[in-house]
């Protein structure tokens, strides 16, 4: 009779142990180990402000919105009888005919200072006449340099940037 009266508590613990197994198995089998690598893009994402200062000057910065440092640098184009030259922007530099690097590494996040491009208006300019400055910028990354300890520009590499 002593058996009978624990029956029914073994009967219970047996029904929990069933209900919790299936879980636990899923556990220990519901994982696995992966092999291989992923190559990871680090590439600068850029967007360029412009603004008109005043009728004679343009003001270009630009933000770096990737998640690589980078280098940045500006051509302007006018017509043939505007003449263009830079008045203000520290760390900006000439790198060609109208155009200018920024020296500084442009960190994710940052902004470059501002590029005021002053324009020499032609002779026979009157109020109301509309001149036409093209600005195109490029961005590269910022590739560290080991020997040197510092970042360098690498105008030469591909970037495609995946959105």
């Amino acid at each position: 009779m002593k058996k009978i009266k624990y029956l029914p508590v073994l009967l219970a613990v047996i029904m929990i142990l069933c209900v919790s197994i299936g879980p636990a198995l899923a556990y220990f089998t519901a994982f696995t180990t992966a092999k291989g690598s992923a190559t990871m893009a680090l590439v600068p994402k850029t967007e360029i402000t412009e603004r008109t200062a005043n009728e004679s000057k343009k003001v270009v910065a630009i933000t770096n919105n990737g998640n690589a440092p980078c280098f940045v640098r500006v051509k302007a184009f006018a017509g043939d009888d505007v003449s263009m030259s830079v008045t203000e922007g520290s760390g900006w530099s000439a790198d060609g005919t109208n155009c200018w690097a920024y020296g500084p590494v442009v960190m994710p996040g940052d902004v470059t200072s501002d590029l005021v491009i002053a324009l020499k208006l032609p002779d026979d300019y009157k109020d109301g006449d509309t001149i036409n400055i093209a600005v195109v910028y490029e961005a590269t990354p910022a590739v560290w340099d080991d020997a040197d300890g510092a970042y360098k520009p690498d105008w030469t590499s591909d970037v495609t940037v995946i959105d």
